[in-house]
């Protein structure tokens, strides 16, 4: 029963990553000067989004099982999410923009997007995780 509770929050976050993700994409291409702000701003913009969601996924995660040892391994579950959650995107990025292909988009948003929006929410979801359980 646990392990289904944490699966539905685990499909929920990807769902309101990759949906807010999409509007983003949404409002970038009907208006101009969203599209400015979100090129200049995306990278801070996804870093914050993703500790946000995790640290709403942490203390969920917490609520679903009080045990400490499922506590530990929803850090690598977050780490694991978090690194799908953005190669769906990238996959989006391709889609939406044909004349992309994957390797580009990893390669151009690994160092100022990905990496670090991972690993600060992989350490928000531990620091949440960590004073929630107390």
């Amino acid at each position: 029963m646990v392990l289904t509770k944490r699966m539905i929050a685990d499909v929920v976050v990807l769902a309101v990553l990759v949906g807010g993700y999409t509007l983003v994409h949404v409002i970038t291409d009907m208006s101009v000067s969203a599209s400015r702000v979100t090129g200049q701003y995306f990278s801070v913009a996804w870093i914050i989004m993703m500790a946000l969601v995790a640290s709403l996924r942490a203390v969920v995660g917490l609520r679903i099982a009080s045990a400490r040892r499922l506590a530990q391994l929803g850090i690598i579950e977050w780490f694991m999410l978090a690194v799908v959650a953005n190669l769906l995107l990238a996959g989006l990025d391709v889609w939406w923009h044909p004349e992309y292909n994957l390797k580009t988009v990893l390669a151009f948003g690994l160092f100022p997007v990905i990496l670090p929006s991972v690993i600060t929410s992989t350490i928000v979801y531990f620091l949440v995780s960590r004073m929630t359980a107390k």
